[in-house]
């Protein structure tokens, strides 16, 4: 498994994960080689920063030893005193 892989079936591993009510869709966009975007709705039923921990936490463990890496929301779509909309979380290495 890589950030790569986690990042475009992010969707995938929430919905085979959850249990409950149908979740609202996660849409993941690779934005470059390394950059990966992931757009949660206003309807996510989780803190964004649990989402934000568990994203942090897969780059850790799942680069290379050494490795640097960014986890970080978008200030623009996702501003942090207005999640009204859903937010915008950003991986890139």
């Amino acid at each position: 498994v890589t950030c790569q892989t986690i990042s475009m079936g992010w969707d995938d591993h929430y919905q085979a994960n959850h249990r409950g009510e149908p979740l609202p869709p996660v849409v993941s966009e690779q934005i470059s080689e390394t950059k990966y975007a992931l757009h949660f709705p206003s309807t996510h039923p989780y803190p964004y920063e649990l989402v934000y921990g568990m994203l942090y936490g897969f780059c850790r463990n799942l680069l290379p030893d050494g490795s640097s890496f960014l986890v970080e929301f978008d200030e623009e779509k996702s501003p942090y005193d207005s999640w009204e909309n859903g937010v915008v979380l950003y991986a890139s290495w």
